[in-house]
Formats: C-alpha cells, sequence, structure tokens
C-alpha cells in the first residue's frame, strides 16, 4: 500500500508542476541491512541496486537503509538528468520529513529551479535555439551491419540525430565517425548504449547549440491519407514535404516515382 500511495503521489506531484524536465544530483543509498519479506538483506537492497543502473550513488553516510526499491523506481523512471550542478534562479522548495531519529537530517528536498543560460528564441525567424551535446566516436572495427544496429540502438535510447561518417585513421585504416546528437537528458542512457552496443573504448563530448525552424505535421492532400511537414520562417510557411514513407507507399500502390506520388497526395488524382 505504501508503494502505491509513494508512486501515485510522485505522478500526480509531477502532472500538475509539469516541470521541463527533472534533475537530481547523488543518491544516498545508506549502509547496513534491512528486513524485508525475503529475510535480512545488505543495503542497498538487490532490487535497488539494479534500477540504480546507471545513476550516480554514494553510500556510507547513513547505517540505515535511505532509498529504497519504490524512491528508486521513482528516480529511474522520472529523473531527466543526474547532475551535481549547475546555474539556476531558486524559485520554491518543499521538504519532506521522514520520521525515524537519526544523528543527520532525515529529509528529502524538491526545489523548483529556472535554469540560466537558456537562450530564448530567436527573434528572426522564429528560430528556435537548444543547447545539445554530440557524442562522437573513431572506430575502425565494425562492420556494416554492426554499425546500422548500433544507429537503430542510438535513436531508440534518444538520439536526435545519429551520422555514419567515412574516415582514414592510423596506420591508414578506414574507419567510421559516429556522431550522436542528444539532449543532457538522454546523455546517460546514450553513453551505455556507445559502450554496450560499439566496440569504441572512449568517445568526445562537445556542448552545442541547435537553431532550427519551427515545424508542423498534419494530413496532407484532399484524402488526408498522406502527412505533411511544414516549415516556418516567422509565421509564414517557408516549405512543405509529404513524409517519404506515405510517398514511398504511394509509388509502390500506383507503381509511379517519388515526385508523381506526392503530386499525387496532394492534388488526389493519378498523373
Amino acid at each position: 500500500m505504501d508503494s502505491i500511495i509513494d508512486i501515485a503521489g510522485a505522478a500526480i506531484c509531477l502532472d500538475i508542476l509539469n516541470p521541463d524536465r527533472v534533475t537530481c544530483g547523488e543518491v544516498e543509498l545508506g549502509g547496513g541491512t534491512v528486513t524485508c519479506a525475503h529475510g535480512v538483506l545488505p543495503v542497498p537492497a538487490p532490487a535497488t541496486l539494479i534500477l540504480c543502473q546507471g545513476m550516480p550513488v554514494k553510500t556510507g553516510g547513513f547505517d540505515r537503509e535511505m532509498t529504497t526499491p519504490t524512491g528508486a523506481a521513482i528516480l529511474a523512471a522520472s529523473v531527466d538528468e543526474f547532475t551535481r550542478g549547475g546555474s539556476f534562479t531558486h524559485l520554491r522548495t518543499g521538504y519532506g520529513i521522514g520520521t525515524r531519529k537519526l544523528d543527520k537530517p532525515n529529509l528529502l528536498r524538491i526545489s523548483w529551479r529556472e535554469e540560466k543560460g537558456q537562450t530564448p528564441p530567436s527573434a528572426e525567424g522564429g528560430g528556435v535555439t537548444e543547447d545539445l551535446v554530440l557524442i562522437e566516436a573513431n572506430i575502425d572495427d565494425m562492420s556494416g551491419e554492426e554499425l546500422g544496429f548500433l544507429m537503430e540502438n542510438l535513436f531508440e535510447d534518444g538520439a536526435l540525430d545519429v551520422t555514419l561518417s567515412p574516415c582514414v585513421m592510423k596506420k591508414s585504416r578506414p574507419g567510421t565517425v559516429v556522431s550522436v546528437l542528444c539532449p543532457p537528458g538522454k546523455l546517460d542512457a546514450l553513453r551505455r548504449t556507445m559502450f554496450l552496443r560499439s566496440s569504441t573504448i572512449g568517445f568526445r563530448e562537445t556542448p552545442v547549440r541547435r537553431l532550427s525552424l519551427k515545424r508542423e505535421e498534419g494530413p496532407a492532400g484532399a484524402s488526408g491519407k498522406g502527412r505533411i511537414k511544414t516549415v516556418f520562417w516567422g509565421d509564414k510557411p517557408l516549405r512543405s514535404k509529404i513524409e517519404y514513407e506515405d510517398r514511398a507507399r504511394t509509388a509502390r500502390e500506383q507503381g509511379v516515382s517519388l515526385g508523381d506520388a506526392e503530386r499525387i497526395i496532394r492534388e488526389g488524382k493519378t498523373p
């Protein structure tokens, strides 16, 4: 029952606050032992350890269990980035105080913050700027199939863009530069993917800023059978394009080229 209350309460809180992203510092796991349905277990409990994989954690600050499996699950599902610092404007703070008496404060602190250094949308053209991270690795010992599989995994784990570029590496070996563009909140997951799904033993990380035009997607043509993506310069439509999958499907069905397929979708008639 207490786990259900904790999980539902955290979900309601996040739904009401609707933050742009959630960050968290190091997670204190505690120490000693804990008694549960399976008997006496060492702290952190096995479930907590599994759920905290990839998180920055510390132990030994308390001789008690300080992070339960339920708490670890909430963090794993809700936190976009684990960080030790940052530049921000502090707005409000809330505290949850535990009933157990300890020699250190037994409390949970949650802060509502506004990050500094965020760049507002560009005034001209309505472009939007984003602070992202570019991951790059030079690889010379993976096959084309393996690199393709790596790319699929990177997109599944939150990459915004992945490119593979040929290069010449040491000893004149042909290689590939794997470039991954991602938001800071997906960085830990993509680091893990790079280490576990590729042969690299290290990569470069560079903070980058991306400027992009406003985009809208909607049904295309009178039939609405296709999807069209339109980009804007300010409030003025700049150009639009039918999604490739819809053009390709129509081209196969009608036995025509991609260009003719686009006209069919837009105009609702055969060429």
